[in-house]
C-alpha cells in the first residue's frame, strides 16, 4: 500500500518493471568534445534544451538500461561546483521531494542517507548508498542492502561535463521499482512528471547556491 500510493502521488519516479541497471557499471552518456555531442542531439531535444535549460531524450539514451529515464540540464555554474554541491548528499532533501533526508553513515563505510517522508500517514522509508568519482565529475546510487526499504530498487546517476567557465551539462537519469502494483504505462507517466519538478528544482537550487555566501 504505501508503494501505491507514493507512485499514484507522484512523489517518487516509477519506471518500468524489472531489474535495475548497475549504475557503476553504465558507459558514459557524453561522447567527447561536448560541443559536438550537442550538436549531435535530435532537434527537439536541442531546442528544449536551449530554450528551458533542460530536456528529456527518449527511452534508451543510457546506454544498455532502457528502463532508467534521462534527462539534460545546461547550468549556469562551473563543472566542479555542480559537482561539489551534488556530492553534498545530505542536501538532496533541498530539491527532491522528500521530506527528510538525514546521513547514516561516511567513509571509510559506505556513504549511506536515510530517506524519509509520510504519505497520507504512511511513512515511507529508504536508504540510499552513494558512489563518486572526482575525475570524471560522475555520482551514483543504489539501495543499500544493509538496511531494510520500502522500495524495490533506487538506482541512478549524475555526469557533469564543463561547457565554459561557469557553464557546465548534466545527464542525469533514474530508475526507481515501487512493485507490481502499477501498470507500466502509469509508472512511465507518473516518471516524466516527477523528473520534471526535480529538474526544475535542482537547477533552482544550484542557482540559488551561486547567488548564496561560499
Amino acid at each position: 500500500m504505501a508503494r501505491l500510493l507514493l507512485a499514484l502521488l507522484g512523489l517518487l519516479p516509477a519506471s518500468l518493471a524489472g531489474a535495475a541497471c548497475d549504475p557503476a557499471g553504465i558507459p558514459p552518456t557524453v561522447s567527447p568534445p561536448l560541443e559536438q555531442w550537442l550538436d549531435s542531439l535530435p532537434e527537439d531535444v536541442s531546442e528544449s534544451l536551449d530554450r528551458r535549460g533542460y530536456a528529456f531524450p527518449e527511452a534508451g539514451f543510457v546506454p544498455g538500461c532502457p528502463e532508467m529515464i534521462p534527462a539534460i540540464l545546461s547550468l549556469d555554474s562551473s563543472a566542479d561546483r555542480v559537482f561539489s554541491l551534488l556530492t553534498q548528499t545530505e542536501r538532496h532533501g533541498e530539491f527532491l521531494r522528500v521530506g527528510l533526508v538525514s546521513p547514516v553513515s561516511r567513509p571509510p563505510a559506505d556513504r549511506v542517507d536515510r530517506y524519509e517522508m509520510k504519505i497520507l500517514f504512511t511513512r515511507i522509508v529508504y536508504y540510499v548508498r552513494h558512489h563518486w568519482q572526482a575525475s570524471s565529475r560522475r555520482i551514483w546510487w543504489d539501495l543499500s542492502p544493509d538496511h531494510p526499504n520500502d522500495l524495490r530498487s533506487v538506482v541512478g546517476f549524475w555526469e557533469i561535463h564543463p561547457l565554459a567557465e561557469d557553464r557546465s551539462i548534466a545527464v542525469y537519469a533514474t530508475h526507481v521499482d515501487v512493485g507490481p502494483v502499477i501498470p507500466r504505462r502509469l509508472q512511465r507517466s507518473l516518471t516524466t512528471k516527477n523528473m520534471r519538478s526535480i529538474v526544475g528544482n535542482v537547477r533552482g537550487w544550484i542557482a540559488s547556491q551561486e547567488e548564496a555566501p561560499r
